[in-house]
């Protein structure tokens, strides 16, 4: 069985666009399970429920990028740190997922900007 965990995020300004990752996964990968969920709320629960008996989990993980992308100003990404709306913490409850589960794959999608940020040096840097 091939399951495919796709743990998408709402903004911190409570616009839901988690329906756009999910699209994307379903159009993309062979899914027998998708768990849409906020990543700071998901039940661990429910991971290991659909995980527990299959060893070909891959866990995709839709980041949300407006802080790695050139698209915002770097002024706008110093105001989101400095007010706590910003995202890039978020590679911390992926990192915490991955080490939990100990997945045989992990499909990170993301601009390519976050993988020479910060957070994304710290995912390279674990993995």
């Amino acid at each position: 069985m091939r399951l495919v965990l796709n743990i998408d995020l709402k903004k911190k300004d409570n616009t839901n666009l988690t329906e756009t990752g999910a699209l994307n996964v379903l159009a993309n990968v062979e899914v027998n399970y998708l768990i849409n969920e906020d990543i700071m709320s998901i039940d661990i629960n429910k991971i290991a429920a659909f995980t527990k008996n299959s060893i070909h989990t891959v866990a995709h993980f839709s980041l949300q990028c407006e802080e790695f992308s050139n698209a915002k100003a770097n002024s706008l990404k110093e105001m989101a740190i400095e007010d706590g709306s910003t995202s890039i913490d978020m590679v911390y409850d992926a990192l915490r997922i991955i080490d939990q589960f100990n997945f045989p794959a992990v499909l990170i999608e993301n601009v390519p900007n976050f993988f020479t940020g910060d957070a994304g040096k710290i995912l390279i840097c674990q993995y």
